[in-house]
């Protein structure tokens, strides 16, 4: 629902609170495959492409990706 997040409000007004577990279940998903050895160890990369090639849709996209390991 992230991408759907301000018509929502639109309709049910700027009060409402948002539950966003993605963050909390990625954790989980990364405990899970290090525990079971599945885990691979690289640093990866990450590409963004978009039909319509804007820059600043491309830099919210890697702002969006931003998160602090614990």
């Amino acid at each position: 629902y992230p991408l759907v997040k301000s018509y929502i409000k639109e309709v049910l007004g700027e009060n409402i609170i948002f539950f966003y577990g993605a963050p909390n279940l990625a954790k989980h998903l990364k405990q899970l495959l290090q525990e079971k050895e599945l885990l691979e160890n690289n640093e990866g990369n990450i590409e963004f492409i978009d039909s319509q090639n804007l820059e600043n849709k491309e830099q919210r996209f890697y702002n969006y990706l931003k998160y602090e390991e614990e």
